[in-house]
Parts: C-alpha cells; sequence; structure tokens
C-alpha cells in the first residue's frame, strides 16, 4: 500500500482499511473507506455548524431598512441593548369586512404615528372622499317614495335552540325567512304572524323587524322625523295576543347591524349594550321586565330608554289603552314627531294621536354623544305573544353625517378620526402589488391604500371595508408573517450545479437544514466527497453552510444564499445485485440472484438462464450503494424443462451451463456397492477473480454472465458438488429453492430421496450380515 493512500486527504487522522485478494495480489479498500468517512464527517460537521454558529455575528434587521428601491437591507451585529423592532404579526389577514379586533395587541413601534389615509376635506379631517365630506354638506329630507332609496329593512328569528337570532335582510337572505320590506309609500310591515306562503308553507315571518335609515346624524346639524307605528291583534293570531312592543330610536351603530342584531322579547328590537343610544319604548310590559323601574301598569306604555329597554330614562306615559287580552281583537297607532336642535342641544319627541298632542319627552344630548355617528331605526319584537307590527316613514331631513373610519393593525399601528362617504369601497393592499379594482363581491373599489411595508410580514390578501353611515368603521390589518427563503446550491469544482435546495419558513423560525442533508447525501453516495482545509489541500472546497444561520431574517428583499463545492471521486465501486424475475415481478424459483462491484455506469452481463429468455442483454450498475436491479425472463413456450422444472429421468442429460465451469470429482466413500451419482451445479462469481490453490481439487475461474440452473442429473462414477461463491441475498432465498446446494446434500426431487432411501436400506442391511457374520466367525474360533 501507499503512503499516498495512507495520507488521503478525504480523512483528517485515522484512516482505516480492509485488505481482499484481486489475483494473486492483496489490495486495500480505501478509497470506499475513505468516501465513507467523508460522508460522516462533512454531514456531522455541517450539522453542527447550522446548529451552533448563533454568536454575535449572526447577522439581524436593523430597524433603520433600506429605501423601498433598495434590493438589500442593513444588517447589524447583536449586541447588549437591541433597538425595538415592529411587532410580529402572528394571524393572518381576513379580506373583507372582518372583525374589530386586531389578531394581536398592538405594540409601540418606531412607526406607530404612520398615516395611511393623507388626503384631507376643508375641515383639515383626513378623509377618503374629500370632495364630499367637510362642512359644506347640505340637508336633505327622504319623504313618500324616496323613503325606498334611503331606508332599508331586515329582522331576525330565534333559531333552532329557541335563543339565538337568526338574522336576515336583502343582503343577507336566509331560507325559509322572511324579511320585511317596504313600499313606495315608506309603509313597512315588521312583524306579521299571520304571513303565509303558498309556495313555501315552511316560510316563516321574522318576529324582529326593523326598518332604519341609510344614513346617519351626528348631533352637529338639525334634523327632523315624523313616523307612524300601528299594533293590530286578533284571535286568529295566538293565544298570547300583543307582542312586547316597538322602539323608534337612535343607535350608534351601523345599518347592516341594526337590521341583523336586535334583541327578541323584552329587547324591542334593539341591539343590546350600546351606549349612547337614544330610544322611546312602546310596551305591553308582558313579564314586567318593560320597564323594571317603574310601577307595572295593565295598560300599553310608552318611556324614554337606551339599549337596556329594562330601565326607563325619564317619565313614563300610561296610554290607558288595556294590553291585548286572549280572545280580544284590538289596535294602537301613535305618530313620533322628534325634532333635534344642534344649537341648543335639545332633542324634543312630541306623542300624537289622531292628530293630538298626548306626551312630550325633552332630553339634552351630551358631549360625549355629540359627534358620533346614529342611525335611526323603528323595531317591533314578538316572541310567543303575537301581534301585527307596522311602521310608516312620513318624512325625515337630515344632514347625512359622514362616514367614520379608524384603522387599526396586529403590527403596532393605528389611525383614527377618518371620514368619508357611506356607500365606499375601500382597499389596502401590500406595496408592490397590483391595486385591487373590485372587492370579494365585485363592487367597484372607490379608493386603495398601499400598507405600511413591517418587515419579514405582509398581508394574506387585499383587506376591503364599505364605509356605512352609523357608528364607526373599523378595519383591521392583521400582518402575517412572510415565509423567508433560504437557497443552498451545490456545484462541482468547475462550478458546474449539483442541485439546488429552497428552505421557506416564518420570520424568525428555525431553518429545517434537513431537506439539505438528504440532497449532500445523495451527491456524495454517488462519488462527491466534500473536502475541508488540511496539510494536504490548504484551500479546500468552498462551504457556506458553515456560515448558515440558524433561523430566518426578518427582510423579504433579499434570499441568502450558501454554496457548497463538491469535488467527484472517480475511483469509488458500488455493489449491485442483478435478479432475475418473472412476469409477476417475482424472482424466478431456483436461480441465484449475482452480486457485481464495479464502478457505477460499467455495464454486465445478464446471467443466462435455462428454460427462459430475457431481452435485456446488459445491465448498468448504478450510482447508488447496494442497488437493487431486477431483469425480467421470459420462460420458453418450446420446452418444458428449465431451473424451476428440471428433468427427473435417469436418461436426461445434465444441463450444462453456458459459461466455463470446472466440477473437478471429489473422492467419496466406495465401501458399498450402490450405484454412484454425480450431481453437477453451476459456479458462480463475482467479479473478483479467485486464485487455484494445489490439491485443493478446484481451478481458477473468472466468469460473467455465469448460467444459472437448479437442475441435476444422476449419473455413474463419485459424487461431485461444485457450490457457488455467491450466496443469494436474505430476501431472495425465503420460500424459494436456491441454487446453492451444500456439499453431500442432494437436490430435492422425488426420485433422488427415493434413491437416497433405497441406498440407505441396502446399506443397513449389508452391515447386519457382515455384523452376524462376524459374530459367526468368533464363535467358530472359541470352539
Amino acid at each position: 500500500m501507499s503512503r499516498n493512500n495512507l495520507n488521503s486527504p478525504f480523512t483528517e487522522k485515522k484512516y482505516h482499511v480492509r485488505l481482499y485478494k484481486q489475483g494473486k495480489h492483496w489490495v486495500a479498500m480505501g478509497v470506499t473507506l475513505a468516501t465513507l468517512a467523508g460522508i460522516s464527517f462533512t454531514v456531522g460537521d455541517t450539522a453542527s455548524a447550522a446548529e451552533t454558529n448563533t454568536g454575535d455575528t449572526t447577522p439581524t434587521v436593523s430597524e433603520n431598512t433600506s429605501p423601498a428601491d433598495s434590493n438589500t437591507a442593513t444588517l447589524r451585529t447583536t449586541s447588549s441593548t437591541p433597538a425595538p423592532t415592529p411587532a410580529k404579526p402572528t394571524d393572518a389577514a381576513i379580506s373583507n369586512n372582518q372583525s374589530d379586533t386586531p389578531s394581536a395587541n398592538p405594540v409601540t413601534t418606531p412607526d406607530a404615528q404612520v398615516q395611511i389615509v393623507t388626503t384631507t376635506d376643508t375641515t383639515g379631517k383626513a378623509s377618503t372622499d374629500p370632495s364630499h365630506t367637510g362642512a359644506n354638506t347640505l340637508s336633505t329630507t327622504v319623504t313618500g317614495n324616496q323613503v325606498q332609496d334611503n331606508f332599508s329593512t331586515g329582522g331576525s328569528r330565534r333559531g333552532p335552540d329557541g335563543f339565538t337570532p337568526i338574522g336576515t335582510d336583502k343582503n343577507h337572505p336566509v331560507e325559509e325567512l322572511k324579511s320585511p320590506s317596504i313600499d313606495a309609500s315608506g309603509f313597512a310591515i315588521l312583524a306579521d304572524p299571520t304571513y303565509k306562503n303558498i309556495q313555501d308553507p315552511n316560510e316563516k315571518y321574522v318576529e324582529d323587524g326593523a326598518v332604519v335609515a341609510n344614513g346617519a346624524v351626528n348631533f352637529n346639524t338639525n334634523f327632523h322625523l315624523n313616523a307612524t307605528v300601528n299594533v293590530k291583534w286578533d284571535p286568529s293570531m295566538n293565544d298570547w295576543l300583543g307582542g312586547d312592543g316597538m322602539a323608534v330610536s337612535f343607535q350608534p351603530v351601523n345599518t347592516e347591524t341594526a337590521l341583523l342584531k336586535g334583541v327578541q322579547g323584552s329587547g324591542m328590537g334593539l341591539v343590546a349594550n350600546q351606549p349612547g343610544t337614544i330610544s322611546y319604548i312602546i310596551s305591553t310590559n308582558a313579564l314586567g321586565n318593560s320597564p323594571q323601574n317603574k310601577a307595572k301598569s295593565p295598560n300599553w306604555v310608552i318611556y324614554p330608554s337606551g339599549s337596556d329597554t329594562t330601565q326607563a330614562t325619564g317619565d313614563v306615559f300610561d296610554t290607558g289603552i288595556k294590553v291585548p287580552q286572549g280572545g280580544t281583537t284590538g289596535e294602537i297607532s301613535y305618530t313620533f314627531d322628534v325634532s333635534y336642535t344642534a344649537d341648543s342641544k335639545e332633542l324634543t319627541t312630541n306623542i300624537f294621536k289622531d292628530s293630538q298632542l298626548v306626551h312630550t319627552f325633552n332630553q339634552t344630548i351630551t358631549n360625549d354623544q355629540i359627534g358620533q355617528n346614529y342611525v335611526l331605526g323603528i323595531s317591533a319584537s314578538t316572541a310567543d305573544s303575537m301581534a301585527l307590527y307596522t311602521a310608516k316613514i312620513n318624512s325625515y331631513t337630515y344632514v347625512p353625517a359622514n362616514a367614520q373610519l379608524t384603522i387599526k393593525s396586529n403590527a403596532g399601528f393605528e389611525q383614527t378620526g377618518i371620514v368619508g362617504t357611506p356607500g365606499q369601497v375601500i382597499a389596502f393592499y401590500n406595496a408592490g402589488t397590483p391595486a385591487p379594482t373590485t372587492d370579494l363581491d365585485g363592487n367597484l373599489v372607490s379608493v386603495a391604500y398601499t400598507v405600511p411595508t413591517v418587515p419579514g410580514s405582509s398581508l394574506l390578501a387585499p383587506v376591503f371595508k364599505t364605509l356605512t353611515a352609523g357608528g364607526v368603521n373599523v378595519v383591521t390589518l392583521n400582518y402575517k408573517v412572510d415565509d423567508q427563503k433560504i437557497n443552498v446550491q451545490f456545484v462541482d469544482n468547475d462550478g458546474n450545479s449539483l442541485g439546488e435546495v429552497q428552505l421557506t419558513g416564518p420570520s424568525d423560525g428555525n431553518v429545517d437544514y434537513q431537506p439539505v442533508f438528504d440532497l449532500q447525501q445523495s451527491l456524495l453516495a454517488k462519488g462527491y466527497t466534500l473536502v475541508g482545509p488540511n496539510k494536504f489541500n490548504l484551500k479546500g472546497n468552498g462551504n457556506d453552510l458553515i456560515h448558515a444561520t440558524k433561523t430566518f431574517d426578518q427582510d423579504t428583499s433579499t434570499t441568502p444564499t450558501y454554496v457548497v463545492v463538491l469535488s467527484k471521486v472517480n475511483n469509488v465501486k458500488v455493489t449491485a445485485t442483478i435478479v432475475p424475475v418473472g412476469a409477476d415481478g417475482q424472482p424466478i424459483p431456483n436461480t441465484t440472484p449475482i452480486t457485481v462491484h464495479d464502478f457505477p455506469g460499467t455495464d454486465e452481463p445478464v446471467p443466462v438462464i435455462p428454460g427462459y429468455t430475457t431481452t435485456t442483454q446488459k445491465v448498468t450498475i448504478p450510482a447508488t450503494p447496494d442497488g437493487v436491479i431486477p431483469v425480467l425472463y421470459t420462460r420458453d413456450s418450446s420446452t418444458g424443462t428449465g431451473v424451476d422444472n428440471p428433468p427427473t429421468g435417469p436418461s436426461e442429460q445434465p444441463t450444462t451451463p453456458t459459461g466455463p465451469t470446472d466440477t473437478t470429482p471429489v473422492p467419496t466413500d466406495t465401501t458399498t456397492d450402490t450405484p454412484q451419482q454425480t450431481v453437477t451445479t453451476p459456479q458462480t462469481t463475482t467479479e473478483s477473480d479467485q486464485d487455484s490453490t494445489p490439491g485443493s481439487g478446484t481451478s481458477s475461474t473468472t466468469s460473467h454472465g455465469t448460467a444459472m440452473t437448479g437442475s441435476q442429473s444422476a449419473t455413474s462414477g463419485s459424487a461431485t458438488t461444485t457450490q457457488p461463491n455467491t450466496a443469494a441475498p436474505s430476501q431472495f432465498s425465503s420460500g424459494t429453492q436456491s441454487g446453492t446446494i451444500q456439499s453431500n446434500q442432494l437436490p430435492q426431487t422425488n426420485e433422488q430421496a427415493e434413491q437416497v432411501k433405497s441406498a440407505s436400506i441396502l446399506g443397513m442391511i449389508m452391515l447386519s450380515l457382515l455384523s452376524l457374520f462376524g459374530i459367526s466367525k468368533k464363535r467358530s474360533d472359541v470352539k
């Protein structure tokens, strides 16, 4: 063995070899072991580098990011007092009119004062529609057939659990649930226990109905409302009559919420828990809950309240009209005339019956209420107690309030006090992506805004918000942590690509380098090696993985790329197994797989199998170690014998394998008179040569493409057994008779078994006769 082999650059300190004989010379498996050592050291060192190089030199994104047109990020090394970084968003964005709550608590960041909407109207407020918002908005009067265009209807009914309401309106239809409607005169049916649908007998009317203005008031300007409410009942409706009552109200919610979220029963169809609500309740006080803080009356009552209808906020007007009893028929009707004067902040509500003023409520609007957007609504509520409730908007004069918008985020910024026009469709999208032109429902976008850039995060999809008049429109920009990328490239010494792996994961998430190790291992198995610096190669191959980070960064503008250089080792042999298989894909019985050991890409001839043919003449050794190469054989139709069906008669000639074989006789026991048998089996060799040993009774053979057979023949003469030098792998010998026959072991055929049996019996008889002959002779001598 040469000193150069012992000091191979593929190893570092120790070099283990295994000697084997090739022809008449002993050689060492040094190259293969060096390659395997390189695999072990390379994978181990690379993994260690990936896991441990996380010290002060690990780059992190600075708070000062690069300009938008730059493709690089400003990096800094970790210090004892790191600069603050933006909050890390966690949840995905919702793409259309999502909830008002951010997915994570906002945290103050250096960019917390960001302004998304920068255009302003004549009052100096940030506005999504500056030409239509401001102080010059004119009042409008809605009456007659204009009511249909300026008011909406909807309602709800108790669900299957008997409590949870299911809401419906024209934009949210519900099967088998009839929503209220409003006609050209401004008349709306809010609850109708007599409703029948011939086409759909299962359809039912809502229990809580409402008619709500599309525009809002904010108590900064005067307004005036005139509306009439009516309740009718008769025995055909139910045993329990009257329902719960009605409400004329101003609530700080949007129109859709007012229509769909009303509370049944004594809730009077109002949206619960809305501070600042102004309402006037017309009640039967059926269960003593409306109101609770006043003496119960047997008559219909009217009183001022808030969103909690159990509490009267002023005096209670007793109408003197008896609450409906079972079997009775009746009706009540009142007109509400509501006026607000902005200068005095006084809200005056006059109640008329048959054109006669019967009661007046006065209320002063507080500073907390002024400036908020309120929608006017008239609602009715029934449940187990029933009645027919209707309302008619006679006239409504008001100055439509601007829509109010607040932008929140889970990345630490917020913008409030934005105004716009009710009905506007606002879009928010990531910078660098096309601005959306329609929302998810196909509505045209009025204005679109790019959102602030948060390193390592972005919106999952554009976010849309349709501005409504009442309340405050809140849009939440929920950023999602982006999937960062890392590229690892493998090249040879000439720079040719051997493969590439792209790793992805969230910012600050751990990097899983296993796919890189898998690709590297497959390249090492093909004869490549990763050689690091050593005394034989001071430079060594480049391995950028020693600088790989343990976690992904937050910079989406650049993708870190690590390059690994591998050298090809050209003298690495691999072992492969050629397995003859039949049409069913299973190994052919009585055949032994051939094991070959040579360089990848070397062609090897396939074995010849008696009784079978194959169209494959040669196979190529794969690069993968210990590969299995199945070769398909087809049974010859011209003959009935073969390895899996050997001849059985003594007159059959032995099958002679194709290729050189040597069957030297071995001395056998000749003490019996039984016929002697000759059993011939094939010799199977690997690609290495074999030496002949004087006096051994065997000769040197070299074979590629040795014939494989399991047939045997019985002839007179000495018994001879020539064994193959390569045993079949265990996975191909289980359950089949191998072509390898052990010494002094007859093939497993019925005829040969009978011959063995006959010879054994004859031998026993001869032995018995000889024993008797010896005993008799001894007795004669004694005498």
